[in-house]
């Protein structure tokens, strides 16, 4: 018979992966874990479900900031401007999450999007869109593309 090394903090990590409900950030995630550890009996400290929770949001989020493209106005994204925001994001929740930790996780959000970009062709549906807003704003139609309240 095998021996089950499962932890609380490895049933916790998979739970994460998939919660039953949604979440806005950190604090909402560590809330969500810890009701499911109390749920199920699993002896884990704050901090714990705070080191489980940090990553797995700040991936998330930095998917999205990276996949949004914009870091303002018009201004394309930077790794800098996403590590910046989930520096914010952590220091917010008051998590201990290093700024080392961050960039690597997205360095290799970043790296991984280039990758997939080689694929593309060579002119994107955004590049369309682009155009098309020209076209608007040459005809005298005011339109923004990533305007700021309805990217």
């Amino acid at each position: 018979m095998a021996r089950t090394t499962e932890t609380p903090l490895t049933r916790l990590r998979a739970y994460a992966a998939n919660p039953d409900e949604a979440y806005e950030d950190i604090d909402d995630l560590v809330e969500i874990l810890g009701a499911h550890a109390e749920e199920h009996d699993l002896t884990v400290s704050e901090t714990d479900l705070q080191t489980i929770a940090a990553p797995m949001v700040i991936r998330a989020k930095a998917s999205f900031l990276l996949l949004l493209g914009y870091s303002g106005h018009d201004d394309p994204i930077t790794p800098e401007d996403i590590v910046d925001q989930m520096r914010e994001m952590v220091e917010e929740a008051r998590v201990e999450y290093g700024r080392d930790a961050i960039e690597d996780i997205v360095d290799g959000l970043w790296k991984a999007q280039v990758e997939e970009q080689r694929e593309w062709p060579e002119v994107t549906d955004n590049d369309l869109l682009e155009r098309a807003f020209g076209r608007l704003w040459r005809t005298g139609i005011v339109a923004e593309e990533n305007f700021t309240c309805c990217q």
